[in-house]
């Protein structure tokens, strides 16, 4: 399943889950997944500025590399378990890519303590949808 290297991580996965576990509808589940966030899918910026903005994608990569990383540690299914640490190493690419960014821009734009310290807090307690991350 791995072994052809065009292939990408997210296919991989798609095609793992139809292939061990075929009564789990993926199409159905995926289009639910489309519904549930498109209503958040927008251009419109993170944060107020360019350095704000990467350091918000970080928080973004690294969520989600983490969230592969624990399923990939924790799965004692190997295919499983190699799809899962393909999809966080990726992520964890785009977090350096960002933090690249954000350094570059963070030496032109100069962003307050206080704004950074927002962004940190925000990151924390809310998703980047603006949802809290600790429900009831």
């Amino acid at each position: 399943m791995l072994e052809e290297r065009g292939v990408p991580a997210w296919e991989a996965l798609k095609r793992y889950v139809k292939t061990a576990w075929p009564a789990f509808d993926w199409d159905a589940a995926y289009e639910g997944l489309i519904a549930e966030l498109t209503p958040f899918d927008s251009v419109d910026p993170l944060a107020p500025s360019r350095a704000l903005e990467m350091l918000a994608c970080r928080f973004v990569e690294r969520d989600t590399a983490t969230f592969y990383r624990t399923l990939s540690t924790l799965s004692p299914e190997p295919v499983l378990k190699q799809v899962t640490s393909r999809i966080s190493a990726d992520e964890v690419r785009h977090y350096k890519h960002f933090c690249r960014y954000y350094l570059r821009y963070k030496e032109f734009e100069k962003p307050r303590r206080a704004a950074l310290l927002r962004m940190l807090l925000g990151a924390l307690f809310r998703d980047r949808h603006g949802r809290p991350r600790i429900r009831h």
